[in-house]
């Protein structure tokens, strides 16, 4: 699978529902545990993103915003942590089927002077809800895609996945949390500076390249001012004040002969 697949990220949660006591005025409850995000895409410069998770209903594609909930928003963090559980009662009405579906979308808070950007969802069928709970992580889908599908995936993360669709199973990497991929560009300034082609070389290639070069920076300035050097000079600038000392200064006498010869 291409890295494009694993783009959005990936959302942990867990779903279950609770079917309703004799004489209740609801079809069933739903309990969702938002509990985290991993790999998010950043949607600042600074490479992070204020991520909140809203989930609501939807019958035949079309939201019903009366059933709209949605956690609080994380900080600069492209990995957060939510651990959150909200309810969604099943009103009377509300059929246990593929018509209405449940709706999970993570988006960035774009604060006041911004609007809210939506980084990717997924969503549930209440019959698919209904036959069994929920629990993993799930694959983050672009809109509208996200609106009628889910892909779960399995294994640590860190790890290798195993992606579950349409009855096949497929090998996906997952970066462990704090972990980002270098680009392309990094990597060739990585190149450049180690010598190194290919994948580019790592921080450590980094590190010495930097280190090799100041050793060979301090090298040309040791040979340029070594202490033997300094030594020569100031023996020479010694010899030069004691002979200056030993000869005798010129009488006026002689500087006056001197001056009329020439």
């Amino acid at each position: 699978m291409g890295e494009e697949d694993a783009s959005l990220g990936f959302l942990k949660l867990e779903i279950k529902f609770e079917a309703p006591p004799k004489g209740d005025k609801t079809v069933g409850i739903l309990h969702v545990n938002i509990r985290e995000g991993r790999n998010l895409v950043p949607t600042s410069a600074g490479g992070t993103a204020d991520p909140y998770v809203k989930l609501y209903l939807s019958k035949d594609g079309k939201d019903l915003k009366t059933t709209k909930q949605k956690t609080a928003h994380q900080r600069a963090t492209v990995d957060p942590l939510f651990e959150e559980r909200l309810v969604v009662y099943l009103a009377h009405g509300i059929t246990l089927d593929e018509a209405y579906r449940l709706q999970i979308t993570v988006w960035d808070n774009g604060g006041r002077l911004a609007t809210n950007e939506c980084m990717g969802g997924l969503s549930f069928s209440l019959g698919e809800l209904a036959s069994a709970p929920i629990a993993g992580w799930f694959m983050l889908l672009p809109e509208p895609q996200c609106r009628a599908m889910n892909e779960p995936v399995q294994g640590p993360v860190g790890e290798t996945f195993s992606l579950q669709r349409s009855g096949s199973t497929r090998s996906l990497s997952i970066a462990p949390k704090g972990f980002r991929r270098m680009t392309g560009s990094f990597r060739k300034s990585i190149s450049k500076l180690t010598g190194k082609e290919g994948h580019g070389g790592s921080m450590m290639d980094l590190s010495s390249a930097g280190t090799s070069k100041k050793s060979k920076d301090k090298d040309s300035s040791s040979m340029a001012g070594s202490p033997s050097s300094v030594r020569r000079f100031s023996l020479l600038s010694k010899k030069s004040k004691e002979k200056e000392k030993d000869e005798p200064e010129p009488s006026m006498a002689s500087r006056f002969a001197r001056k009329g010869d020439t």
